[in-house]
């Protein structure tokens, strides 16, 4: 008569399996993860090639952090039409809205970042390219000071910058997915799609010298900040608690666009040098210890 196992030998078949299968997941996942961190430093390589062809046809200038809208723009706030950053580079690299969105993270919806446009499933596409998880460093780049009714934007040339492959040009950004960021304390800037430094001084300024002081958000500052919004402010360090929405997706690390167009995963210890800045760090400490090494400024 043929032998059939026992019940204890199909449980140790089973506890083996088990223990392979808790060994080989972690590791599917990490490989997954690392898939899409690529795939995320693909679409900022790209954004970055566009950047620089827009640079080329502006005479060496950088792009405006957004720009009053052409009749029939999609886009408006308080009213006024305007084209964000990443909507103004969009005829420089052909792609669909996904090149600004995340991989690390879920896409953006419909009624995620525009109330308004919650039932045009037709422009989702121009959705994701204007609500973007790539935020720009506009107060390095396009320099932007409060004014009424609007703001005042003055983009800097490529040359400008004294050491491009040090200075942070776009960083990953926290996703709304359902959350909207119209933040503009006195301003009038939509804070959907722009990074802010490590370090603003008191007055709500990054404290460059003139003509390249910035408006900034003093309320998106890095570090504790209780004053931040809860329904907008990030609530996981991978989403950018602590760092100004700088999210953090790749293995605890920013996926970091420099002005060179390279383009790397650095900690957020690297992304914040020449400042005080640590994990735990009220926003309003923070503060500038080595401008040679901070990388949110033209030097």
């Amino acid at each position: 008569m043929r032998r059939a196992f026992t019940l204890i030998e199909l449980l140790v078949v089973i506890a083996i399996i088990a223990i392979l299968a808790a060994i080989l997941f972690p590791v599917f996942a990490q490989a997954k993860r690392a898939a899409m961190v690529t795939a995320s430093i693909s679409n900022l390589k790209q954004n970055g090639n566009a950047l620089m062809l827009y640079a080329n046809d502006y005479d060496d200038t950088q792009v405006l952090v957004a720009t009053s809208g052409r009749p029939g723009s999609y886009w408006s706030y308080s009213g006024i039409l305007y084209e964000p950053w990443s909507w103004l580079i969009r005829d420089y690299h052909k792609n669909t809205g996904m090149i600004m969105q995340d991989p690390t993270t879920r896409p953006e919806s419909n009624g995620s970042c525009s109330a308004d446009l919650a039932n045009r499933p037709d422009l989702l596409n121009q959705i994701r390219m204007v609500c973007t998880q790539y935020a720009y460093a506009y107060t390095v780049h396009s320099p932007s000071m409060a004014a009424s009714p609007y703001f005042i934007a003055k983009p800097i040339t490529l040359t400008t910058i004294a050491d491009p492959a040090r200075t942070v040009l776009v960083v990953t950004k926290r996703a709304r997915l359902g959350l909207l960021d119209y933040i503009q304390p006195t301003g009038g800037l939509w804070m959907a799609n722009l990074a802010q430094p490590p370090f603003c001084n008191t007055s709500g300024l990054t404290g460059q010298p003139d003509p390249h002081n910035s408006y900034c958000f003093t309320l998106h500052r890095w570090g504790l900040n209780p004053g931040w919004a809860s329904n907008v402010a990030p609530r996981t360090w991978e989403e950018g608690k602590e760092t100004g929405g700088t999210a953090l997706r790749a293995h605890g690390k920013a996926i970091v666009l420099m002005s060179d167009s390279s383009v790397k995963a650095y900690p957020p210890e690297f992304v914040a040098k020449g400042t005080n800045w640590k994990k735990g760090i009220a926003a309003s400490s923070v503060a500038m210890t080595n401008q040679e090494e901070y990388m949110w400024d033209v030097k």
